[in-house]
């Protein structure tokens, strides 16, 4: 047991040393990232750039792995592209622009792959945010019409045709926008900056049924700019001091009943919030989280929030998971100390901390087809949860304070797996392979 546990413990710092990077995506943009989407096995990255890695890419471009690409004439310089989103087997735009691909569109396009086309007549301003729900697409912002009908803000594209949310949402009109849209237990909730979601009063959060809005506890004190889904509860980032009542430094969770903080926090705005490798990712303009250093980006292993090295030099706007790497798009120059310019990309693949010398954990094998064995030295209680690789729980806790346990593995695809042990002293989280 003690050379078993030696040999896997050097093997572990080998890969921590060694996984922790940071990469430019090619040679970057000329101008900021600020959205980040996967379509069609490609990325596609959205902004105020005009130029990709040298190539003329106006506002929008795709990047396969290995090489940056136009996607078609792009939008019209000196527009912007905001947010993209997947529906119906096409790529979704929005943002602040009135052609896309030589056509005229509204602040909204769509691309199939070859060609860009408008999405009805469009919306009369600026779209910030888009998101799918029981088989539409939603987008939000600051419009105020969608298809020539009166949308507040929010409005929504069933494919064929624009529709309202009852009255829509509304605040203060110099500040009132839409920021933000997930699905989450069976809703829409929508986050931002404004008061009232139909005739319901709902501070900067909002959910949607399908038919009518409701509250979200008492909401926040300050505006959303990121949901989230991560371990069964949303999560907001943003910039806000309270949440539901309890003080929450620009990020809290809400699990369908009540709100709670995340740690301390951080000390300035969320801009971005994604799950990768079981842990919750968050972008913005902080150079703090829970009180230490962490320069626009850390992540939240469910008890402390982690700097990801140096972080990045300014402002981060947009966070994806592509071919199991985190991607990171912002205002951005520098990543880690490497030149990046306003993207890159972040290799954490195993994720381990947390004093594992004291854990005393083994798990195997690695690469694995029916079932996988968690071995441990002291029998206390120990957790386990199995995530994929874009931070989804596949199996859920299992608790043990048994010397071995074995873990049935066989319902899942092949791929790559993370599985996490909570100790007494912390987290452990080993990589295995399912193939069969």
């Amino acid at each position: 047991m003690k050379k078993k546990y030696i040999t896997l413990f050097l093997s572990v710092i080998s890969i921590v040393a060694t996984s922790q990077i940071w990469a430019p995506i090619g040679n970057g943009t000329n101008n900021s990232v600020a959205s980040l989407a996967v379509y069609n096995s490609e990325l596609y990255a959205g902004g105020y750039f005009t130029v990709a890695s040298g190539n003329n890419a106006n506002h929008i471009a795709k990047w396969n792995g290995t090489s940056w690409s136009p996607v078609g004439t792009g939008m019209n310089i000196g527009g912007t592209v905001i947010e993209l989103a997947v529906y119906n087997g096409e790529l979704y735009a929005g943002g602040a622009f009135n052609n896309a691909g030589g056509n005229s569109a509204s602040c909204i396009a769509k691309w199939n792959g070859t060609n860009w086309s408008a999405v009805g007549t469009g919306v009369d301003n600026q779209v910030w945010a888009l998101g799918t729900y029981n088989g539409a697409l939603y987008a939000g912002g600051k419009f105020g019409t969608a298809g020539g009908n009166s949308t507040s803000l929010i409005a929504k594209w069933d494919g064929v045709a624009w529709s309202p949310l009852g009255i829509g949402i509304s605040g203060t009109p110099s500040t009132k926008n839409v920021r933000t849209l997930c699905a989450y237990n069976g809703e829409l909730y929508v986050g931002g900056y404004f008061g009232s979601a139909g005739s319901v009063a709902a501070k900067s959060i909002a959910k949607w049924n399908g038919t009518s809005w409701s509250a979200v506890g008492t909401g926040v004190v300050g505006g959303v700019f990121s949901l989230v889904e991560y371990n069964g509860e949303l999560y907001a980032g943003g910039y806000f001091t309270d949440a539901g009542g309890v003080p929450a430094n620009n990020i809290a969770k809400w699990n369908g009943t009540t709100w709670s903080a995340v740690g301390i926090g951080t000390d300035h705005y969320i801009n971005a919030l994604a799950s990768y490798n079981g842990e919750l990712y968050a972008g913005g303009a902080f150079m703090n989280a829970d009180s230490s250093p962490a320069s626009h980006i850390a992540r939240w292993d469910g008890t402390n929030w982690i700097p990801l090295t140096t972080g990045c030099d300014t402002n981060v706007f947009a966070l994806s998971v592509y071919n199991s790497e985190l991607y990171v798009g912002g205002y951005f120059t520098n990543a880690g100390g490497t030149s990046a310019n306003y993207i890159a990309k972040w290799n954490f693949p195993v994720g381990i901390q947390d004093n594992f010398m004291n854990a005393g954990i083994n798990i195997y094998p690695t690469l694995a087809s029916d079932k996988i064995y968690v071995e441990q030295i002291k029998n206390e209680s120990i957790a386990i949860n199995i995530f994929d690789v874009v931070g989804k729980q596949v199996r859920q806790e299992v608790k043990s304070e048994n010397p071995t346990t074995e873990i049935d593995v066989s319902g899942l695809s092949e791929g790559i797996y993370f599985v996490r042990i909570s100790t007494e002293q912390g987290m452990v989280t080993k990589k295995i392979v399912v193939q069969r």
